[in-house]
């Protein structure tokens, strides 16, 4: 089986991240270990490693932002596409 792998950056914190991943995945469920989310999607499972948590500056704004890194494993091109698209449309900030 193979398994899909990505990196994305996404402008959030863990706990922001942590707070609201389970709800995006809903009704699948989320088991944490450590920095690793793992979501069972029934025919295939996402697992999300979030990496370092760093701060971009501008002026005197600090915005948090996490590297995340994807395995997709067991979903065909279609449910990882429309996975990725509720995803990201989830956590877009600002309407663009």
């Amino acid at each position: 089986m193979s398994v899909y792998s990505f990196y994305r950056e996404l402008g959030i914190s863990h706990a922001d991240f942590r707070r609201v991943f389970p709800r995006v995945v809903a009704p699948a469920k989320v088991t944490w270990q450590g920095s690793v989310a793992i979501v069972d999607l029934g025919p295939g499972t996402v697992t999300v490693t979030l990496g370092d948590e760093k701060c971009r500056q501008l002026g005197l704004i600090k915005i948090p932002y996490t590297e995340l890194h994807f395995d997709i494993q067991g979903l065909d091109a279609k449910s990882i596409e429309v996975f990725m698209h509720n995803f990201m449309a989830s956590f877009q900030k600002g309407g663009g």
